[in-house]
């Protein structure tokens, strides 16, 4: 035997010409097997039957297509939708510092990417499990009801509890543009779900009681089953604006994790490999002019060394009386020439000409150890105006990045002018200091000539006259032949810690120029720029 509950009252629709109804058909033979508990599984088979036409058409619900499963709905209340928010949300960090670093490690956008997503996939399930609902025609049980209301409870709570939090947060950390959008987003979906909670639970109270054959049953649930369309319709129709949010919530941070990624690469690739350039060229020049050194004084050091040599074989000074003094005076020149002699003055010279390329490499690392991507005023003025000004913000940002990013390659080109002209200073200071050296064979180069002449002579006191005079000369003059010897070694090593200090005060300028004077010209642009759009002063 069928029985047919009224769902519909005439005064219901208040028409004067209606003409038909909608009734509730339950199978009794299953009612009776349901109270005799003959099987706890066996469940009502409950369907919708239109007896005749409305004067007018409800909304379009379809009752003839196959019935929901609620296995899909528990498996989606398993934990892998709630499960996979609350993983994507709890990550966000609370401080500014923190969500920008977020924001260059992709955390922060792939964070919010994976939210919205999530949300989607929750607001689409939702959808499909109540369209599965409506069209259950074979007997949908109270249990799957439960089920459907435990999981729009559990969404709810993760959208209130956990999501908007984060969302906070994001107002806290400046992205206020993305904030405001997910705001929106997630108020709209929380409403939508708790109106079809509530109708699914209305609709669950009648089949309820539908079930245990009270008489009571009436519109009720035909009234709410059309309100749950019409529920799930209005939140469905936020989907597009979830897809919105999120291309633009995801383009926007994934465009700043790029730019920020490629300021980095340019900080600590790009400026590595053109600050060695830098100590290349400069350790090249300054080699050069130490193993010039190096190599002339060696040279002289052999001629010298040549001279005491060769006055061994003058056989006729042997006999004077200073001979002895000028052999010390030839013997002393040599020594004075010899590395062992100038090794304290050439080491310090060496490693003056080295600090110049290891003092440019430490200050360059000491900028650049100091110079954060993620704290840099401008960068980040960029990335909140991108982020956090819906209206203005990315046309700003798109129009100052580039701009923004010339800071790098600004400091690139000026340190290069440093290195240039330094390496024209050094490269002159080689030449000058082998000019020098040149001149320190004038005070020996006709030694051994005169030492011959002298030799030459017949006369006994012609010769011994001749040697003295020579030996008095040589022994005032090759002392200040060694005092040459000196300041040349010197004179380089002062240029050398000149070259260092000019260098270093150089680049300094230049850091100073393009990272806080140039950078805040941008940055006041900029402000103008988000403030006023493309119409503002800038």
């Amino acid at each position: 035997m069928l029985y047919q509950i009224c769902l519909i009252r005439y005064s219901y629709f208040n028409r004067t010409n209606f003409s038909c109804n909608y009734s509730l058909t339950i199978d009794s033979r299953l009612i009776t097997e349901r109270r005799a508990s003959l099987s706890k599984h066996a469940k009502p088979r409950i369907y919708f039957r239109r007896k005749c036409v409305l004067p007018y058409e409800l909304p379009n619900i379809q009752f003839d297509t196959e019935p929901f499963d609620g296995n899909t709905l528990l498996a989606a209340n398993d934990g892998n939708v709630t499960g996979q928010i609350k993983g994507m949300i709890t990550a966000i960090n609370v401080t500014e510092t923190q969500a920008i670093t977020n924001v260059s490690n992709g955390n922060v956008a792939g964070q919010i990417n994976d939210m919205i997503t999530a949300i989607n996939v929750t607001e689409t399930q939702a959808i499909t499990n109540i369209s599965k609902l409506l069209a259950a025609n074979d007997g949908y049980g109270t249990e799957e009801l439960s089920a459907l209301i435990t999981y729009f409870n559990e969404q709810i709570d993760v959208i209130v509890n956990i999501i908007m939090p984060n969302v906070v947060v994001m107002y806290a950390d400046n992205y206020t543009g993305a904030a405001d959008q997910l705001s929106d987003v997630f108020r709209h979906i929380t409403l939508g779900m708790l109106v079809i909670r509530d109708k699914v639970v209305i609709i669950q109270e009648g089949m309820q009681a539908a079930n245990n054959s009270e008489v009571t049953v009436n519109e009720i649930i035909l009234r709410n089953s059309l309100d749950l369309q019409r529920a799930t319709n209005n939140l469905q129709a936020y989907i597009p604006l979830c897809e919105y949010v999120k291309t633009i919530a995801k383009e926007n941070l994934m465009e700043a994790k790029n730019y920020i990624t490629e300021l980095e690469t340019l900080l600590y690739t790009g400026e590595l490999t053109e600050s060695g350039k830098y100590v290349d060229d400069i350790g090249r020049i300054a080699n050069e002019t130490i193993g010039q050194v190096i190599r002339d004084v060696t040279n002289e050091n052999l001629k010298a060394y040549y001279i005491g040599y060769e006055i061994q074989f003058f056989k006729n000074i042997q006999d004077a009386p200073r001979y002895e003094d000028l052999v010390t005076v030839a013997i002393d020149l040599s020594v004075f020439f010899t590395t062992t002699k100038l090794l304290k003055q050439l080491k310090t010279m060496v490693a003056a000409f080295a600090r110049i390329s290891t003092s440019l490499t430490s200050r360059i690392a000491a900028l650049q150890a100091g110079f954060n991507v993620l704290d840099f005023p401008l960068f980040r003025q960029l990335v909140y105006t991108l982020l956090g000004n819906d209206e203005y913000g990315r046309y700003c940002y798109v129009k100052y990045k580039v701009q923004s990013m010339d800071i790098f390659s600004n400091i690139f080109y000026s340190a290069w002018q440093c290195v240039d002209n330094e390496y024209a200073r050094l490269e002159y200071l080689k030449t000058t200091l082998g000019l020098m050296i040149e001149l320190l064979p004038f005070d020996h180069e006709d030694f051994l000539e005169q030492v011959k002449i002298c030799d030459n002579h017949t006369s006994g006191d012609n010769l011994n006259n001749c040697v003295a005079a020579l030996a008095n000369f040589y022994t005032n003059l090759f002392p200040q032949t060694a005092n040459k010897i000196s300041t040349i070694l010197r004179f380089a090593l002062d240029e050398a810690a000149a070259s260092e200090n000019r260098i270093l005060i150089c680049i300094e300028l230049v850091y100073i120029q393009e990272t806080i004077i140039e950078p805040q010209k941008i940055s006041d642009n900029l402000a103008i720029c988000n403030r006023d759009g493309p119409k503002g002063s800038d």
